[in-house]
């Protein structure tokens, strides 16, 4: 199967990008305004790479609930205990964190993030382990085409949190 730009947007991932010079209240304001929900990502441009993590990890840290942002949360052995539905409330902890500046006035490039691996979509085809193949264990990659960034994909996991993102 041929990567393309048909198949990023057809079954990319929901995702806001922002520049790693925006402010994390830029980033939230642009969640709320698309009407984003706990399993979108939010993608940071860096220079010459991307970093992510889902919003549903992303607002229980910036909100104080959690240590961290989890990016796999059977990594984190307080983290792994919390209930996933938590996850679930990016309204209320939406509405918490704009409320509060100096969570929203934070530089996106600031937050820890994880590398997003990014593949050109010009190379080959996805059973080129290559293009495709693992990257330390994620199953969420980006793909760009001719520089400009096209959208993100998350493979879906079995036997997990509703295909919880891994990084």
């Amino acid at each position: 199967m041929e990567i393309s730009r048909e198949f990023v947007q057809e079954y990319g991932s929901e995702h806001i990008l922002v520049p790693g010079t925006a402010q994390v209240g830029e980033a939230l304001q642009a969640f709320r305004d698309r009407g984003g929900k706990w399993w979108w990502l939010l993608v940071v441009e860096l220079s010459g790479s991307y970093a992510t993590c889902s919003f549903g990890s992303l607002l229980p840290y910036l909100a104080g609930e959690t240590p961290h942002i989890v990016h796999n949360i059977g990594d984190c052995a307080i983290c792994s205990g919390m209930d996933p539905m938590f996850w679930r409330d990016s309204e209320a902890l939406l509405e918490r964190v704009l409320g509060a500046q100096a969570s929203i006035s934070r530089c996106c490039s600031d937050l820890p993030l994880r590398t997003l691996p990014v593949i050109d979509i010009r190379r080959k085809d996805m059973d080129n382990q290559e293009v495709w193949g693992p990257w330390s264990g994620s199953n969420v990659r980006g793909y760009i085409e001719d520089g400009a960034f096209l959208g993100v994909y998350v493979e879906r996991m079995r036997d997990s949190m509703d295909g919880m993102p891994k990084f």
